[in-house]
């Protein structure tokens, strides 16, 4: 976004992940997503008082993007926030694995009492929720361990 601003972009909207940019006359801005749970008017107004203006991102509880010129003090992501939502999303992950593999497990017993062509469905059904449980946690466990890691050095002050 910072790279489209040099050529004349300006925030318009933004919906979840999908951000919509429009071609302006202003000067270049610098974007960044923040991850925090407490947006209070304090962090409101110490943002604005560092020259960042933040957009409130549809759908979304945790992530603000702030739009700063040149001259705005440079921010940070809140690493603790952002594990909390990774701790979150690897445990949901793994609840639907199990869950999975547990239904694509007891479907086989349920085949004489529906059919083999619906017992079938259903484990099809039952192991592709695990399967996307699987997914979930092969793409976020990686960043949960990178994010506490980072947690526990700033917690031990390494």
């Amino acid at each position: 976004m910072t790279e489209l601003s040099q050529e004349g972009y300006e925030y318009d909207n933004c919906y979840f992940v999908i951000v919509r940019m429009k071609k302006t006359n202003t000067k270049p801005k610098k974007y960044k997503f923040i991850y925090d749970k407490n947006f209070s008017p304090e962090i409101t107004e110490y943002y604005k008082a560092s020259g960042w203006r933040l957009h409130k991102i549809k759908l979304t509880y945790f992530l603000r993007l702030a739009e700063g010129d040149e001259n705005s003090y440079p921010i940070f992501s809140d690493e603790e926030t952002e594990y909390e939502i990774i701790k979150y999303r690897v445990f949901r992950f793994f609840y639907m694995f199990i869950i999975g593999l547990l239904l694509a497990g007891f479907s086989n017993r349920v085949d004489s009492y529906i059919g083999e062509t619906a017992g079938k469905v259903v484990t099809a059904l039952c192991s592709g929720l695990s399967g996307f449980g699987l997914g979930g946690l092969m793409i976020f466990i990686p960043k949960f361990l990178k994010l506490r890691r980072a947690c526990k050095k700033n917690i031990d002050g390494s």
